[in-house]
């Protein structure tokens, strides 16, 4: 297949996804972006800056401490920490007073010297004209919704102004209402919420589960873009795994996992065109594991950005809106609800919306309408984890009982969505902790009608 033709089905292809999705797209932003348009350096280019610096002094090159850790980044930023706290402790004139208090985490010296380093290096953003920048100027075109990136730099505030930015850990205690920009590994404005050091990453890899449940809604339904990110990418693969132990039950012809809502963008630097272009690639998450993704090998990104741009009213107008429906939910005595604006779909019109309200039964739908963490929180077992909770060998036999329950007790346990079950849009299903309860006291021989009272 000749290139061109490649590119043009391929963006094709992404298009009608969303088309048919009726959804925005979500970003996942990775340092290949940042290097693109504003030549910052890859993680290990900016350890070979930190290593190289004239504030410290190493008998043995950076090649030499990867080595040691196999190339494990996080390890050898190990290296550096002591180094640096050395460094602003025998200089501390005109540093901030911040670094120095007793119960500050030693690293932060190492955190500060980053952020120093990427605000140098990508002075010129305010300079920066993202609406007649050859390729940005489309990319502001896209109203995501949301962003997620391990970016450190500010590029993505820049390009996105009306997006509210959360940074670090802030995005775990955060309503997620929809156009944010979650910065999950930190940000230069913040040095103590950069992840970069190794106790940072396994502290990261602790709550990462957490954070793709609390994000479910996203990660199943919506088309994720990763962008400005490797293949082979530590990252990418931990939050894979973390999504593919969600959506495991989506497999293709060879048993592979395939998340069919993901694309992943790989920019084709080489100036010939590619022989032998994949349209999916599989991916390698250890431990015998894989998942399946679609895939894009573009030599530029107009065209993506352009394809991934869908008309619809102002930014500030949809936060309006998200604000004023759920102020009228909470109005309507129903106690303890958000209202996820991106169930709402292909919101163009304010004002035909609006005119919906007027109608007696939109409160109702609106009524059940559920934000992605009060889901996730709720509804996180797959047939799978609910069936060894329960103590079945296996879904199928559990599902068995839950169908008697059904047909005894006149109730759709698995075809309708209740406090024990919902299906998510995907064929993806998930239980809540009281149908744990109700298969244990069936198991027993107990009276269920307590249950359904």
């Amino acid at each position: 297949m000749k290139y061109d033709t490649y590119k043009k089905e391929r963006l094709e292809y992404l298009k009608d996804f969303i088309a048919n999705s009726k959804k925005r797209p979500v970003l996942f932003v990775g340092s290949g972006f940042s290097k693109r348009y504003l030549n910052l350096p890859s993680w290990k280019k900016l350890l070979d800056i930190l290593f190289s610096s004239d504030k410290v002094s190493f008998n043995k090159p950076l090649a030499y401490y990867l080595q040691m850790v196999k190339g494990d980044y996080p390890k050898v930023a190990d290296k550096l920490i002591k180094k640096y706290s050395n460094y602003y402790w025998d200089n501390t004139e005109n540093n901030p007073e911040f670094l120095y208090e007793e119960n500050e985490s030693v690293d932060i010296f190492l955190k500060y010297e980053i952020c120093n380093i990427i605000s140098k290096l990508s002075a010129d953003i305010d300079n920066i004209d993202v609406h007649n920048h050859a390729e940005l100027k489309y990319l502001t075109n896209v109203q995501p919704q949301m962003i997620l990136t391990t970016n450190y730099d500010q590029l993505l505030e820049k390009v996105f102004p009306k997006y509210d930015t959360f940074i670090g850990q802030d995005y775990l205690s955060a309503e997620l209402s929809d156009f944010k920009i979650m910065k999950i590994h930190g940000s230069i404005t913040d040095p103590k919420s950069i992840v970069i050091d190794n106790d940072d990453y396994n502290s990261f890899r602790t709550q990462q589960e957490y954070t793709v449940a609390k994000l479910i809604t996203y990660f199943v339904e919506y088309p994720i873009i990763f962008i400005g990110y490797s293949i082979s990418d530590s990252n990418i693969r931990e939050i894979l795994n973390s999504v593919s132990k969600i959506v495991g039950s989506k497999q293709d012809n060879s048993n592979n996992i395939f998340l069919n809502n993901i694309f992943f963008v790989e920019w084709n630097e080489s100036e010939k065109d590619p022989q032998n272009i994949d349209i999916e690639k599989l991916i390698d998450l250890g431990q015998g594991n894989s998942v399946k993704v679609n895939y894009l090998y573009l030599n530029e990104f107009s065209d993506l950005y352009n394809t991934l741009a869908q008309k619809s009213i102002d930014i500030n107008v949809l936060k309006t809106v998200n604000k004023t429906i759920d102020n009228i939910i909470k109005s309507s005595s129903i106690t303890d609800l958000k209202v996820d604006i991106a169930s709402i779909d292909y919101l163009k019109d304010p004002q035909t919306f609006l005119s919906l309200l007027q109608q007696p039964d939109t409160l109702l739908s609106l009524s059940t309408i559920q934000s992605p963490d009060q889901l996730s929180a709720q509804f996180y077992l797959s047939p799978s984890e609910l069936a060894k909770k329960a103590g079945y060998s296996n879904w199928q036999p559990m599902n068995r009982d839950i169908d008697k329950i059904s047909s005894e007790y006149s109730i759709k346990l698995r075809k309708e969505t209740n406090s024990y079950h919902v299906v998510i849009s995907g064929g993806v299903t998930r239980y809540s902790d009281r149908m744990i309860s109700l298969l244990l006291d069936y198991k027993k021989h107990k009276n269920l009608q307590k249950y359904f009272d």
